[in-house]
């Protein structure tokens, strides 16, 4: 049903990152800062792919997941400083960069874009 799910980047991200946040409240605002690129993300991709209607729907949903946990879960007042958020975003470039099998209609080079702007409007 959900092909290439298993080399999706998403597939194993977002889960972590949402047990992350829950757990460790002093990281929730860098997190946030990074799970916002990627549901914006991941939902253009989906709409994007050639896949049946209730597939985008659910890929949707999985990447609107984590909005669910700001409404139990509250951003915290901790500031990250800005050294750590850039060597986030440099660890995400990275990732993407990184990926072995490209999977998605996006480019590397429109998601490492489309990140970075994202990002960076967010700081």
């Amino acid at each position: 049903m959900f092909k290439d799910a298993s080399k999706s980047i998403s597939t194993y991200l977002i889960p972590v990152l949402c047990v992350l946040y829950i757990q460790f409240p002093i990281l929730r605002n860098l997190i946030i800062l990074h799970m916002i690129p990627i549901s914006i993300i991941g939902i253009a991709n989906a709409v994007i792919q050639e896949r049946t209607p209730f597939e985008k729907i659910m890929i949707i949903l999985g990447h609107l997941i984590f909005y669910l946990l700001l409404v139990n879960y509250k951003p915290t007042t901790s500031n990250v400083n800005l050294s750590t958020k850039l060597v986030t975003l440099l660890i995400s470039l990275v990732l993407i960069s990184s990926v072995p099998i490209w999977t998605y209609e996006l480019s590397r080079e429109q998601m490492i874009t489309m990140y970075l702007v994202i990002y960076l409007m967010l700081l």
